[in-house]
């Protein structure tokens, strides 16, 4: 018959699961993964935990994977894909390892194993598990100023592809608009039209015509066609998902080229501030692109608002479950108050039973005292009457 295969790790998912690990092991050495849901657990050094536990610790080593969404004392390590490796000896981290790097988790590991089992044990050594090392705090650091980088890169990149299309965009149609104009406003964009609206009579265009197209995808190919921003299906989706507005404008200013005028009205013209109106009335600063833009949330932005929407799913979970174990022990109290008040009505109507009881005997014993009376005076009187 085939051996069962032994399982090198002890999965991990809840707090009481941990702290039962930990309070029942205290005098071994224990190495935990901690790993969070979306990245799972890594295999990478898999061949070498095998030596560590069964070759340097002669199967005295407890390894564990542990899921730091599930584990609060772990919360530090959560929203990371980098797996952290701790030992723990006595409900204490004595070290730490972060990345896959074989050759120096080795040699970590073998230190940290021989230490145990020669038995030299530093009193105090170590942190609390939900404390943070002067490397966490460290690594943490450094991430987010890896973070905030990086989100810096990100918009600098889009305000600058944004400002070369427009610029681009600009260029390609100056030479053909020059008297009679079209503009179409996207279908999440049109609210714009009334920034543009608003400053006709400034500029001296008029309004020729205006309608609501609900485009097919092979209309919008043929506007897009000379565009130098690429096609790509999220939008042709968000310009096919609602009627778009398109407009005929005509420049009476003919030494004026329309396109840069719009391009001033609605990406750099900021509306002025009216005195009249108060503080909390007055229009934003800002530029009617500016008001109106929309950008694709990125890949981090997603994954963030799953764990935001995992998070409060939990909270919710959590709350109800207290709701529910609050009103089971109001139910058992009030069956309990019931209970006492029951055995307290029982207990009077035995006592209103035993006074009728023995009222009832009372009565019975003076009746039959006195009818012995009447008889015993009856018949002296009726020797009385006989003499």
């Amino acid at each position: 018959m085939a051996k069962k295969k032994q399982e090198l790790f002890i999965d991990i998912n809840t707090q009481r699961d941990f702290n039962y690990i930990l309070d029942h092991n205290k005098d071994q050495l224990i190495c935990i993964e901690v790993y969070c849901s979306f990245a799972g657990p890594c295999t990478a050094l898999d061949r070498l935990f095998i030596t560590m536990k069964y070759d340097w610790s002669d199967g005295q080593l407890i390894l564990l994977r542990v899921l730091a969404d599930e584990v609060e004392a772990l919360s530090r390590f959560r929203d990371q894909s980098q797996p952290v490796y701790l030992f723990i000896l006595n409900k204490k981290i004595i070290a730490s390892f972060r990345g896959v790097d074989n050759i120096k988790f080795a040699e970590v590991a073998r230190k940290e194993i021989q230490l145990y089992k020669q038995g030299n044990v530093i009193e105090g050594r170590g942190y609390n598990i939900d404390e943070a090392s002067p490397e966490d705090i460290e690594c943490q650091e450094k991430q987010n100023i890896e973070k905030e980088e990086e989100e810096k890169t990100i918009a600098s990149q889009i305000a600058a592809r944004q400002a070369e299309r427009k610029r681009h965009r600009a260029e390609l149609m100056v030479p053909h608009l020059r008297h009679l104009n079209f503009v179409l406003f996207w279908p999440h964009c049109i609210h714009a039209h009334h920034e543009l609206y608003e400053r006709w009579d400034l500029n001296n265009i008029i309004m020729v015509g205006r309608e609501e197209i609900q485009l097919t995808e092979e209309l919008a190919l043929d506007i897009l066609y000379d565009g130098d921003a690429p096609i790509n299906e999220a939008s042709i989706h968000m310009l096919l998902s609602a009627p778009a507005l398109a407009i005929c404008f005509r420049l009476l200013d003919v030494d004026k080229h329309f396109v840069s005028l719009a391009r001033k009205i609605l990406y750099e013209e900021i509306p002025p501030i009216d005195p009249a109106k108060k503080p909390d009335e007055q229009p934003p600063q800002k530029t009617a692109f500016d008001m109106y833009k929309m950008y694709s949330p990125t890949r981090e932005a997603i994954f963030q608002r799953r764990r935001e929407q995992l998070q409060k799913m939990k909270e919710e979970s959590l709350y109800k479950r207290a709701r529910r174990l609050s009103e089971v022990q109001r139910l058992a109290r009030q069956a309990i108050e019931e209970a006492k008040v029951e055995r307290q009505m029982r207990k009077e109507q035995r006592k209103l039973e035993i006074l009728k009881i023995g009222v009832t005997s009372i009565l019975l014993n003076t009746n039959g005292f006195l009818c012995k009376a009447y008889v015993s005076v009856y018949h002296k009187g009726h020797q009385m009457v006989s003499k």
